[in-house]
């Protein structure tokens, strides 16, 4: 019960129905918000427009628990979100350091960051290692066999098969 009580009282703090001066961050069961719990008061904050409120929460559950790989996730998915994919990467670095599972998981979105910024070799691979550690979304083969063509493996390959 207290872990649900933890959950909304984030995301109605950040969803503008408390008081931004409440007390709720310093809670400890706030603090200890970890993995799945996390990502819920983003995606939550996310779809509400609120992606700089996360990036903030984050940061400051980083100071308390600055190894947690779940919150160094959270914090690029919500970087990604709005746009700041250099600052997603450095996230995405410190989720890979910190061994957050699924692995496979970070790989990818680190891929997708990659991509967008022009990193292409970099982007392939990591979702070579996505699809290697088991992530089975669907979207990981679509990106890596995109990114194959674009970066014209498929075509090599042909030619030299017709050589």
């Amino acid at each position: 019960m207290k872990r649900l009580f933890a959950l909304l009282a984030v995301t109605f703090l950040y969803c503008g129905s408390a008081s931004a001066d409440s007390d709720v961050l310093n809670d400890p069961d706030v603090i200890a918000l970890k993995g799945y719990d996390i990502g819920f008061v983003g995606m939550s904050l996310r779809h509400t427009g609120k992606g700089k409120e996360m990036v903030a929460l984050c940061n400051e559950l980083l100071k308390s628990d600055p190894h947690n790989p779940d919150i160094h996730f959270e914090k690029g998915l919500q970087l990604r979100w709005l746009d700041r994919d250099q600052e997603a990467l450095e996230s995405y670095n410190l989720a890979i350091k910190y061994n957050r599972d699924p692995l496979g998981e970070v790989y990818y979105e680190r891929g997708q960051c990659l991509e967008a910024l022009g990193r292409l070799e970099e982007a392939l691979s990591d979702f070579e290692k996505a699809i290697e550690l088991g992530f089975d979304l669907r979207d990981a083969y679509f990106f890596r066999n995109a990114l194959r063509v674009k970066l014209g493996y498929y075509r090599k390959q042909r030619e030299n098969r017709l050589n």
